[in-house]
């Protein structure tokens, strides 16, 4: 009884290491060249910042609200579709009808940004529902 609890306190431990490890990611090395960046775009094209910020929102919204599967894939048919079509629209913005005075590599840079702290939100919250199974289970012993 008492190794199946150790058992559990461990992995319990490993995935909140985990968690923490996507969260620093996220928080400490990504959004701070997030922000450094959009200083710069803000300056080069302010309407298409503020398009971009405004969907960024959006799908930031959803990703922190829906659940994902055990691969980070998100649950339910509705949502992937809403989050499919606003990256879709991110994507355009951050990649199409650009010049060289807006700095396209600036805004490709950009849109990975989001998608590496969307994915790093997904895992976090992965790690989250799998700490709490294990804490259900523990109550359970």
């Amino acid at each position: 009884m008492l190794n199946d609890i150790e058992k559990l306190m461990m992995e319990k431990v490993a995935i909140n290491n985990e968690r923490l490890r996507w969260s620093s990611l996220r928080d400490n090395k990504l959004r701070l060249e997030t922000f450094e960046l959009d200083e710069k775009l803000e300056k080069l094209d302010s309407d298409r910042f503020a398009a971009y910020q405004k969907l960024e929102r959006q799908v930031s919204l959803i990703v922190s609200k829906v659940h994902f599967d055990s691969v980070g894939n998100i649950e339910g048919s509705l949502t992937q579709k809403k989050t499919g079509y606003k990256r879709r629209k991110l994507h355009v913005l951050a990649h199409e009808n650009m010049d060289m005075s807006v700095r396209p590599c600036k805004w490709k840079r950009r849109n990975e940004l989001s998608e590496q702290i969307w994915r790093c939100t997904a895992e976090e919250i992965i790690c989250e529902t799998k700490i709490s199974k294990l804490e259900a289970d523990l109550k359970k012993l």
